[in-house]
């Protein structure tokens, strides 16, 4: 008799899309898509603004970014803490060079600990969205909904109160959800998130109350994936992402709209080694007409329109 394990049966197991979450869809199908300004592609760039706690517990995994070494591992610890006290105001500097406002992705911690860098993010006119407390602080299945609920409410509330931004976007941290997440996040008001990673363009999400839309979430086009992860060489990151862009480009008009999603890490790209890398791709981009940077909310809004 075979053996069946508990995590191969729940109530959706079964042939095609394990989720009534949304509709399948094929790209070719997929209701037209227009910009402001009739632009034919949108650059969507989410900078994760993040704090690992130093006693980070590395559960249920270890995030992208994670402490690997014995307590206390200050080499990982102060590599992460660079990104916030020094690379960050490098790319700060390269993206107003460009005219481009990013979308931070920000743990609710670095509002508190670090609020010169929330302020300065914020003077910079960079639109934030939660992405939970900390890097410790994960979202999965193993938690209970009340605490999983007392997680997002801190998280948005915090932000909120200590940013003046209205925080109607989320990025759980590390792309790491329960099965409520979604429900949790739209409960408090948010309206879009970006942590699937099974589209190009945005798509509507169904939560329990509320309305929810799907962004593209840059995961495969992260530094931290490419770079960290993968280890690749800088040479070969700005290939992969001009590669892609470009291809985006050629499939986009004004009337079918593409989305070119992106994200760059403070710790990773705000390096003096790597930031020239950040400066070709701003440039190679924005050079090309017909395309506009867009915040979470500004595509959200879009897509929103669009329908």
């Amino acid at each position: 008799m075979a053996i069946v394990h508990h995590y191969l049966t729940y109530p959706l197991r079964r042939p095609g899309t394990d989720t009534d979450r949304y509709e399948y869809r094929r790209m070719r199908n997929a209701p037209p898509l227009r910009l402001p300004n009739n632009a034919r592609l949108g650059v969507f760039i989410m900078v994760p603004v993040e704090w690992y706690p130093l006693n980070n517990s590395n559960h249920p995994f270890v995030a992208v970014g994670g402490f690997t070494r014995a307590y206390p591992d200050i080499h990982h610890y102060t590599a992460r803490d660079y990104g916030n006290r020094v690379g960050i105001f490098r790319m700060m500097d390269v993206f107003a060079a460009y005219g481009v406002k990013p979308t931070a992705a920000m743990n609710s911690a670095i509002a508190e600990r670090y609020p010169l860098l929330s302020d300065a993010i914020c003077a910079e006119g960079w639109e934030i969205m939660a992405s939970g407390i900390d890097m410790a602080q994960l979202h999965h299945t193993d938690l209970d909904v009340e605490t999983e609920k007392e997680r997002v409410q801190k998280a948005i509330s915090t932000l909120r109160k200590l940013t003046g931004q209205p925080i109607k976007g989320w990025h759980s941290p590390e792309h790491s959800e329960s099965w409520v997440t979604p429900d949790l996040i739209a409960a408090e008001g948010v309206t879009h998130f970006a942590d699937w990673t099974n589209d190009e363009l945005p798509y509507k999400f169904k939560v329990k109350s509320g309305s929810l839309v799907a962004l593209p979430a840059p995961y495969e086009l992260a530094d931290r994936t490419i770079l960290h992860h993968h280890v690749n060489s800088l040479a070969d990151y700005e290939d992969q992402i001009l590669s892609a862009f470009r291809l985006l480009l050629e499939e986009s008009s004004p009337e079918r709209s593409r989305i070119f999603a992106v994200s760059f890490t403070p710790w990773i790209m705000g390096q003096p080694y790597r930031i020239a890398g950040l400066e070709r791709i701003l440039k190679a981009v924005f050079s090309q007409s017909g395309v506009v940077a867009l915040s979470a909310q500004q595509l959200a809004d879009a897509f929103l329109a669009s329908q």
